[in-house]
């Protein structure tokens, strides 16, 4: 053996080790590549990459559905057509070591004619070991969703706000309503004693032959008397009918419009309901009729008040507006709300049925479901039933049941635990 054998071994072995542990890196290196390309290719947000001459290198499917592309239509384009060319990197010039300094949103132009998609880019340098940028990573975030919970927000805050100014609106009125139901009920009470008195005078106007009187037979037949002593308790009577019917209005309206509690408290569930039917009275007084039949024995609940009463009109609503699609295409001019309650172990259940529109199954099981809607734009905002099944499933730990069919109606059953739970 030669002296130089040994030593091409070792150079030997050396590069035997070399080449498996570039293997091994090449194995490493394509789980890594493959591990990554998956996770990117899984992200809701929409992720473009670009090279440093900002040309797209590649992208996820989120990116081409927000863009309304196909991918490989995507790839190989210039920045400047992805992005919309208010984006700060495309307008301001920036550099790309400047990305990771700022965060903005803009508005995507979808694959529907006249739609946009709001979106908040956030861009990052791709940045290797040496110190040198290589392109640049777009991350856009769909803010679709969350601008219609800001809208939700304020518009729940205006409702908020609405619902403080009806509770000292109705306290306000409720004063005067009770000074005309008070004064009603006092003539009410006292016309009789006059009406009594003016019938004996005319009895006695009438026997009298004396013509001095004639002037005052003559009197009572110009004023009009007989008729006004008839007819003044029946105006009397339906003015405090109609002082009624506002005084039960504001009290309703109180009851409705009082703040939320963050602890439960006890709340008379046949009172609320009837309290809800009063304030949602125009909602279905032209459209439908209202059947009561209250059979829980024991109406007292424990729960989230402010809250049950929210769901309650929700749902009531929700029936009268799909009867009123049944009126508008004359399938009657009247259709039937009907309210039941009952109890069943430990637990108060209330169910609102109706003879409107119905659903098919495929909407039954959407229509918990947030921003979900069939109304049409501008008519509905899809938080309705979404707010009921958050009020009885979450906060009060009870349960839902939905029957419907499609072009008879819609059955709703609300089972609501006596036993204090959740929050």
């Amino acid at each position: 053996m030669t002296e130089e054998q040994p030593k091409f071994t070792k150079v030997d072995e050396t590069i035997q080790q070399l080449e498996e542990k570039l293997r091994v890196e090449e194995s490493r290196l394509r789980y890594l590549t493959q591990y990554f390309g998956t996770l990117v290719e899984a992200m809701v947000a929409a992720v473009v990459i670009a090279d440093e001459e900002l040309f797209v290198t590649n992208c996820n499917a989120a990116a081409a559905s927000l863009f309304g592309r196909e991918r490989d239509e995507i790839e190989g384009l210039p920045l400047s057509e992805v992005f919309p060319e208010d984006f700060k990197l495309l307008r301001d010039g920036l550099s790309l070591s400047d990305c990771e300094k700022f965060q903005q949103e803009l508005f995507i132009s979808s694959a529907t004619p006249g739609r946009t998609t709001p979106v908040l880019v956030s861009a990052s340098p791709i940045v290797f070991t040496t110190g040198e940028i290589e392109g640049v990573v777009c991350v856009a975030q769909d803010l679709t969703e969350r601008r219609q919970l800001e809208e939700q927000l304020v518009h729940a805050r205006k409702l908020e706000s609405v619902g403080q100014l009806a509770a000292g609106v109705a306290h306000e009125i409720n004063t005067p309503v009770q000074y005309i139901r008070d004064n009603m009920v006092f003539l009410k009470d006292e016309f009789p004693h006059i009406a009594n008195f003016l019938q004996q005078t005319f009895a006695l106007l009438e026997a009298s032959q004396n013509s001095q009187w004639s002037n005052l037979k003559d009197l009572r037949k110009a004023s009009d008397l007989d008729y006004l002593v008839s007819e003044i308790p029946s105006a009397v009577s339906q003015t405090l009918e109609g002082a009624n019917s506002v005084a039960k209005i504001v009290n309703s309206m109180k009851e409705f419009s009082h703040p939320g509690s963050e602890s439960k408290t006890a709340m008379n569930i046949h009172a609320a309901l009837e309290s809800t039917l009063t304030v949602s009275r125009n909602e279905w007084k032209y459209l439908a009729e209202i059947e009561l039949e209250f059979h829980s024995a024991d109406p007292e609940l424990v729960c989230f008040g402010s809250d049950l009463n929210q769901a309650f009109l929700n749902i009531i609503v929700n029936s009268a507006h799909a009867i009123g699609e049944r009126v508008t295409r004359g399938d009657y001019q009247r259709g039937a709300i009907r309210i039941e309650t009952r109890d069943d172990d430990d637990a108060l259940v209330v169910t609102v049925k109706d003879n409107g529109i119905g659903m098919s199954e495929e909407i039954v099981d959407r229509i918990f479901d947030p921003f979900f809607t069939t109304k049409e734009v501008g008519k509905g905002t899809g938080q309705g039933l979404t707010l009921v099944h958050q009020c009885i499933r979450e906060r009060h730990q009870g349960s839902i049941h939905v029957k419907s069919v499609l072009g008879e109606g819609t059955v709703i059953e609300l089972s609501l635990p006596r036993h204090e739970s959740g929050k």
